[in-house]
C-alpha cells in the first residue's frame, strides 16, 4: 500500500496518495514511514499524533460518550458521576450547571472544539463524527490544504514540520428554538436552516434533532468550515462566481456514512 502511496505521489495524485498512506496504517498501524508522511510518531505500539500522544502521556483516555477523561475518572463517570469545579457531582447537577449555551460542555479533539448544551454524551458523539470527517476531507482534498511541493517532499523522506493548526469551532444547540433564538439577530431567515456556518465568527451552528439524523447539514456546513479556515481564502468566496463548486462539494459531502473504522 505504501508503495503505490510514493508512485500515486510521483505521479502528482497526491490525494490518492494520502489515502493509500492512511490505509496503511490501518494495515500496520506501526508503518514508520506512513505514520512520518502524516505527521505521527510511534508510541504505545502504534503511530499517532502529538495531540493524542500528549494525552496518552497525562493519562487520558478517549471515551465515546465523554471524550477526553483521566482514566481514573471513567468509572466514576460511567456511574453517573461527573467532575466539575474541583469536585464531584451528580449527572444531574451537572446537566443543570450546563443548561445555556454560554455555559456549555466544552468538548475538545486534536481539530475540533464543540460546545455544547445538548449533553456532555451528544457533544461527544459530535465530535467523533467530526474527527472522522475530517480524516475523509484531507484524504480527499490533499492538494488544497497542502502544497504540492510539501507533499512532493514528505513522500521522498522528508521529515514532517509541526504545524499550529487552530480548532475549528462548533457550537451544537438543545433543540431548533434555541438554536433561532440565538442566530437570529444575525440572520433573519435562520429559521429555514438545520445548520449555517458563520463566516463573520468562524464558528459553524446545529441544534440536535429528535427526529432525524442531522448528519448531512453538520457535513454540508462543516465542509464550508474546513475549506474556509484551511488557508487565507478571499472574502465572500463564490459569491461573484463559482458558486456551483463551492455549494457542490459540501452536498457532495452530505452523502458521507462513517461506519464503524470506515467511511
Amino acid at each position: 500500500l505504501f508503495a503505490l502511496a510514493q508512485r500515486a505521489a510521483e505521479a502528482k495524485q497526491f490525494s490518492q496518495a494520502v489515502a493509500w498512506t492512511y490505509e496503511t496504517l490501518r494495515e500496520d498501524p506501526t508503518h514508520a514511514d506512513a505514520g512520518r508522511v502524516l505527521g505521527r510518531q510511534l508510541h504505545d505500539g502504534r503511530q499517532m499524533s502529538t495531540f493524542a500522544i500528549a494525552k496518552r502521556r497525562a493519562a487520558q483516555v478517549w471515551h465515546p460518550s465523554f471524550g477526553w477523561l483521566p482514566q481514573d475518572h471513567v468509572a466514576r463517570y460511567e456511574a453517573g458521576e461527573r467532575y466539575l469545579g474541583g469536585k464531584w457531582v451528580t449527572a444531574a447537577e451537572d446537566a443543570r450547571i450546563h443548561a445555556t449555551i454560554d455555559r456549555g460542555w466544552t468538548i475538545d479533539t486534536e481539530n475540533f472544539r464543540v460546545v455544547t448544551n445538548h449533553s456532555l454524551e451528544e457533544g461527544a458523539r459530535l465530535a467523533d463524527r467530526l474527527e472522522k470527517m475530517h480524516q475523509v476531507w484531507r484524504q480527499l482534498f490533499a492538494r488544497y490544504h497542502t502544497a504540492e511541493a510539501e507533499w512532493t517532499r514528505l513522500f521522498a523522506g522528508g521529515a514532517p514540520r509541526e504545524y499550529n493548526r487552530k480548532r475549528y469551532n462548533v457550537v451544537y444547540l438543545r433543540n431548533k428554538e434555541e438554536y433561532v433564538a440565538a442566530l437570529v439577530k444575525r440572520e433573519p431567515k435562520i429559521g429555514l436552516t438545520s445548520g449555517i456556518f458563520m463566516a463573520d465568527d468562524d464558528r459553524a451552528y446545529f441544534f440536535a434533532d429528535a427526529e432525524r439524523s442531522n448528519d448531512p447539514f453538520v457535513f454540508h456546513e462543516v465542509t464550508h468550515q474546513l475549506f474556509s479556515l484551511a488557508k487565507p481564502t478571499a472574502l465572500r468566496v463564490g459569491t461573484r462566481g463559482n458558486f456551483w463548486i463551492v455549494e457542490g462539494v459540501a452536498c457532495h459531502f452530505e452523502s458521507l456514512a462513517l461506519r464503524g473504522d470506515y467511511a
